[in-house]
């Protein structure tokens, strides 16, 4: 299992536990220091050739939290596919119904738990009252 860092290392670890598999970390970035969403994506953390090569030949479940624009599920996915995985499945959380800025190619499993209208979602962990 990929879990994409921030969003998706908490419902990745939730999985972990049922699914009884390690958990990768991944990290890449579409906003400049400005906070401002750019159209490009800098990998920030991205799996070892050691990593990579213990994958391959396996399926992989990519888990976020949400999909928004799902321009990252897709820059992620078509990473993975150019390191050579080719049995790859992308699980969130929440599907935000709105147009996308990227399809996912037709061989990336797809899975969401809940599908939602376009709205700011706040998820238990992010509550500031939990680190007041």
């Amino acid at each position: 299992m990929i879990a994409i860092s921030g969003g998706g290392l908490i419902p990745a670890r939730l999985l972990r536990t049922h699914l009884k598999i390690p958990v990768y970390s991944v990290c890449v970035v579409s906003y400049d220091e400005n906070d401002t969403k750019t159209d490009s994506y800098d990998v920030l953390q991205w799996l070892s050739e050691r990593e990579l090569k213990g994958l391959r030949g396996k399926r992989v479940l990519v888990v976020d939290d949400l999909d928004d624009t799902r321009g990252t599920l897709v820059f992620i996915a078509n990473k993975l596919m150019e390191d050579g995985l080719d049995n790859i499945g992308v699980a969130v959380l929440y599907n935000k119904m709105k147009d996308k800025d990227g399809e996912l190619s037709p061989d990336v499993r797809y899975y969401n738990a809940v599908d939602t209208e376009d709205k700011w979602i706040v998820f238990p962990w992010d509550e500031p009252e939990l680190f007041n």
